[in-house]
């Protein structure tokens, strides 16, 4: 809920940012969604009854029978949007002694391939540098993540900056702070799932200073 809030208020405020960039009217101020074409991906793993069980609750399904393998491809696959899935095959343990959608109904295995669109969507910080993490692993999804999450914190206390600036309503100017602290934490916590995962997310190199943008 709280990332939806945080986006929200930066839809709010993005109108009355639009004509704000540098003095050679450079793009980089403005709020991106940073979005490669369609990329190939394979998958070929184990489920575990947490996956399937999670696949049947946001497909809102409330027997094993109704997946798909096609439902149990999108929900493993380590990437934000399928976009295409050219192949799959699953198998289905089900216990016939469990309820439908308890933790043991069933388990098996996945192997699908295809293509995805992966994207971080968010405000850059401007002056921001797009860090480069080759791959389309689990840990290279989740370092990007980390990178983009780091590179939020200053977006949203640069947004704050100019809402003051602007003389807009403390309230919105104090959530856009508690975003920020937000996005620290949220920075902190997938660092370590990337980290976990082998991978060290790349920092945040802005190119010069919130200070020397003129809106």
């Amino acid at each position: 809920m709280g990332i939806r809030i945080h986006a929200l208020i930066l839809a709010t405020v993005a109108g009355l940012l639009a004509s704000c960039g540098d003095d050679e009217g450079s793009s980089d101020s403005q709020t991106t969604s940073s979005c490669g074409g369609d990329e190939p991906f394979e998958l070929d793993e184990m489920l575990t009854a947490d996956m399937i069980t999670g696949s049947m609750s946001v497909n809102g399904y409330t027997s094993v029978d109704e997946l798909t393998c096609e439902d149990l491809c999108r929900y493993a696959a380590p990437v934000i949007d399928v976009s295409t899935i050219d192949s799959c095959t699953h198998t289905l343990e089900v216990n016939e002694d469990a309820d439908d959608t308890s933790d043991e109904a069933a388990t098996g295995t996945i192997s699908c391939a295809g293509a995805a669109v992966t994207c971080v969507d968010g405000r850059r910080p401007l002056g921001h540098v797009e860090a480069e993490v080759p791959g389309h692993s689990l840990a290279a999804y989740l370092a990007r993540s980390a990178h983009m999450e780091a590179a939020s914190i200053g977006a949203f206390t640069q947004l704050a900056d100019q809402l003051t600036a602007r003389e807009a309503p403390l309230d919105l100017i104090r959530r856009c702070l508690a975003a920020a602290e937000d996005e620290r934490e949220h920075a902190r916590l997938i660092t370590e799932l990337a980290r976990a995962e082998g991978a060290l997310p790349p920092p945040v190199e802005p190119t010069r200073p919130f200070a020397e943008t003129r809106c």
